[in-house]
């Protein structure tokens, strides 16, 4: 059965309108409709509210639906595009406040390192959910269960973009 059809179904089950759910879960009772007509996909986000809500587990939801399946395969390798070009982007950014932050107007650099702080904790905010479920694969993994928090590249590129940017805050600030 697919996805569409399972959301239909079990949204009736338990006796809720389309706005019920579309109120629980903060989106358009449109939206809930495109995805029981099967013309759009809910994104990995509302799937897991979908999932409380109904009291279904995520892989009942998703199992033997191939287009929900690919869309998630796209979704997590976007996930993982972003998070490494905003690491990038923001050490970058750090490098260049930090060898030309001294050139610059006062003004200018604090400007800069204002920007550097709201980047790092804009891409930061948008990067945990991604390590998360990178964590949590590897702890799924026979042989790291038991082992506590696994280090991955990503929490290095994630943990460097913070260590620079708060580094070039204060040499930055330092040097003035």
């Amino acid at each position: 059965m697919e996805l569409s059809q399972k959301l239909q179904n079990r949204r009736k089950d338990l006796k809720l309108t389309q706005e019920e759910v579309a109120e629980k879960i903060h989106v358009s009772r449109q939206t809930i409709s495109n995805w029981e007509t099967g013309r759009t996909l809910p994104d990995i986000n509302s799937l897991v509210l979908i999932s409380d809500i109904y009291d279904i587990s995520l892989d009942a939801l998703i199992k033997e639906d191939k287009k929900m399946i690919k869309k998630l395969s796209v979704d997590t390798k976007e996930a993982e595009n972003w998070f490494v070009f905003s690491s990038l982007f923001c050490n970058v950014f750090a490098l260049f406040v930090a060898f030309q932050g001294s050139e610059l107007p006062i003004k200018v650099t604090m400007i800069l390192l204002i920007m550097l702080t709201v980047f790092v904790g804009f891409f930061g905010v948008r990067g945990l959910p991604f390590l998360k479920r990178v964590q949590e694969s590897y702890q799924k993994k026979e042989e790291y269960q038991g082992k506590g928090y696994v280090f991955t590249l990503y929490d290095v590129a994630y943990g460097s973009a913070i260590v620079c940017g708060i580094a070039i805050i204060f040499l930055t600030i330092y040097n003035f």
